[in-house]
């Protein structure tokens, strides 16, 4: 089945430093600031819950957020040098509490707000060649999208990661917290890949990481692990060029998805 338009949703207002972009406002060298919001249905409003992340000269760039069954909200963001660029760095994750007001990491301990590079529950931290660029040419190592989602409440992640050694491409890992770390996993290296990613948890399965290839006729795949180790990928879209992405999870335990095919202006619905 295909569509030519996705739903749209309202968006949250942008404040005097925003999670993207800083405003005309706010002078471009101090950066932007990671805001959580909520949404009041009574009221039909934003308000501003905390500040969650800021560093002087960093921007922060959010990529997902979800809540578990007790309402815990789990976030996942990357820094970059300010004002903004294509390449990010330091992956991060945090959890709130609505209840309490409290951030976590991903071992549980209450953390301090706004956290900074330095204080961040890092995910894929800074590896050899990887520096702090503004520039939008930029070829070192960087992080480019990343995906959440939970196993119970423990996070689990997928993103995209140009390392030193993978000749200029962006390959796909997977990413849990373990012993006080986190263990990250490579999930595809076989090429360069597009900035859209997805992640879910399947029952059975257990995680399913759907990434985009840049050629090929088939380009959308979802990979699974197997009990020793290693992911097998499948197409998702056998004979359709999609080249983006987007996957939740529904209440019947199926993988919904959203596929454009941008050079044909075509949306493609599927269910896994």
């Amino acid at each position: 089945m295909r569509a030519s338009a996705s739903p749209t949703r309202s968006s949250p207002p942008r404040p005097t430093a925003t999670c993207t972009w800083p405003p005309a406002s706010v002078p471009a060298w101090t950066g932007a600031g990671g805001k959580l919001y909520r949404w009041d249905n009574a009221n039909s409003r934003w308000s501003v819950v905390a500040t969650f992340a800021s560093a002087l000269y960093r921007s922060v760039y959010p990529d997902d957020l979800t809540v578990d069954a007790s309402g815990r909200v789990h976030l996942l963001y990357e820094w970059a040098k300010a004002p903004a660029t294509a390449f990010r760095h330091q992956l991060s994750y945090l959890s709130y509490d609505p209840s309490t007001g409290a951030f976590a990491d991903s071992t549980d301990t209450t953390v301090t707000t706004p956290v900074t590079p330095a204080t961040s529950d890092v995910v894929q931290d800074l590896t050899a060649g990887e520096e702090w660029s503004a520039d939008n040419a930029y070829t070192g190592t960087a992080v480019q999208s990343a995906k959440l989602t939970l196993d119970g409440s423990t996070p689990k992640i997928a993103y995209r990661y140009r390392s030193a050694d993978s000749g200029g491409h962006f390959r796909v890992y997977y990413a849990y917290p373990s012993g006080g770390g986190w263990v990250r996993k490579t999930v595809y290296a076989g090429g360069q890949t597009a900035a859209a990613l997805g992640i879910t948890w399947d029952g059975t399965d257990g995680k399913r990481v759907y990434y985009v290839t840049t050629s090929g006729t088939d380009r959308v795949f979802a990979a699974t692990q197997s009990p020793d180790g290693a992911w097998t990928a499948q197409s998702v879209t056998p004979g359709v060029s999609a080249d983006r992405l987007a996957v939740r999870r529904n209440s019947d335990g199926q993988d919904v998805l959203y596929l454009p095919d941008t050079a044909r202006n075509t949306l493609y619905y599927g269910l896994r």
